[in-house]
């Protein structure tokens, strides 16, 4: 294990839990840690509504399959999968863009 390995290790302190957007039957919720920042805002009007919502960037240890339209539960929020990245130069994690559901 490298130094960079621990540094990532250590920056993963938040708690979230991964929903499929079309769970089957005996489908599971996956809860794991991961590392949270702010991504800006989304689209600014939506419909007719004026709304910018929350967009973050969540950044966890590989082997999760998350897809877009997944759910991903952060204490009372609530966050819609936006897009999945994956990184060959860092294959060790996934980042997900996800955006607040209101």
């Amino acid at each position: 294990m490298s130094a960079r390995d621990g540094e990532f290790a250590g920056t993963l302190r938040t708690r979230v839990t991964i929903m499929r957007a079309a769970d089957g039957a005996g489908a599971m919720p996956l809860t794991r840690y991961a590392a949270i920042r702010p991504d800006g805002a989304g689209e600014a009007v939506t419909g007719e509504a004026v709304s910018a919502a929350p967009r973050f960037l969540i950044t966890m240890r590989a082997g999760v399959e998350a897809l877009p339209g997944d759910r991903v539960g952060w204490g009372p929020r609530l966050l819609k999968v936006r897009g999945v990245i994956v990184d060959p130069t860092t294959p060790d994690r996934i980042v997900l863009k996800v955006e607040e559901v209101r």
